[in-house]
């Protein structure tokens, strides 16, 4: 993917709890930056589009219009729904937290935290569908609660979980959605389409504000990008199998989805 020059000031467009898509402001002297968001194209900064941007541009095309047609009006696909859930406010509260956790200056305990009540979740979230016999080959390959671990050890972390996820009871509702996996597969899937866009922006902040081996996280190679078509695709055909009623339970618990997304920033945005 090409990547435009400038003296760059980060802004943060997060499509999930990690979607950390950015986009920069040109300032002053040479950086560099990549843009990348599902629903938007890259935008050339002078010259002619390199390969990789006009080859990228057309798969997001692609995904967007295969996505679509697996729409009816009483059914939306499985990503589409993801995308609507950015409009409130709590995807805005998780920008904001992003963009704070490495303003003025790297916080290494913040961020140290925030994996802490993240692995919690997905650690949950990753056993009760590991039980589940479900017809996804891209699950085994996206499962990353062990991948927080390495970097929980890596930064030294030996906390707890913050003390509004136990206000919020995190560990009851998602044990109690034990035998309902499209309810855990909204969870987890927000978590891993937003890995899936970010985690090259993000691995490279990390590495450089605490060190290479923090970085575990994001580490889909060898081809992340292919590894989001195919989640997505079978996400919207996983959508299909799903009856009428539990296609409303997933619309009910995407409602809601942003509230523990808060919950793991610290920021209680159910009041």
């Amino acid at each position: 993917m090409a990547v435009p020059s400038g003296n760059l000031a980060p802004r943060f467009h997060a499509t999930g709890i990690e979607a950390y898509v950015m986009t920069y402001d040109k300032q002053q002297t040479a950086s560099s930056t990549v843009q990348e968001d599902l629903p938007q194209s890259p935008v050339p900064t002078s010259g002619t589009l390199d390969p990789s941007l006009v080859a990228s541009d057309q798969q997001r095309k692609q995904e967007i219009q295969d996505s679509a047609m697996l729409r009816t009006p009483d059914r939306p696909t499985f990503t589409a729904l993801i995308r609507d859930t950015v409009s409130g406010p709590g995807h805005k509260t998780v920008e904001n937290f992003l963009v704070g956790m490495f303003r003025p200056t790297p916080d290494r305990q913040k961020y140290a935290q925030y994996l802490c009540n993240l692995q919690h979740d997905i650690g949950i979230v990753e056993a009760l569908l590991r039980k589940e016999n479900l017809p996804m080959k891209t699950l085994t390959r996206l499962y990353f609660a062990q991948k927080i671990a390495q970097d929980l050890s890596q930064l030294q972390f030996q906390g707890e979980i913050s003390p509004l996820m136990r206000q919020h009871d995190h560990e009851a509702h998602f044990k109690g959605m034990a035998g309902s996996p499209h309810l855990l597969m909204g969870h987890f899937a927000i978590h891993s389409l937003g890995l899936l866009a970010g985690g090259k922006i993000l691995s490279a902040m990390i590495s450089r504000a605490f060190g290479a081996d923090c970085v575990h996280l994001y580490d889909f190679s060898p081809d992340p990008e292919g590894l989001k078509a195919e989640f997505k695709s079978e996400l919207d055909q996983y959508m299909l199998g799903l009856t009428d009623a539990q296609v409303r339970e997933l619309q009910n618990e995407m409602e809601h989805i942003w509230e523990f997304a808060g919950d793991l920033t610290g920021n209680d945005i159910r009041k």
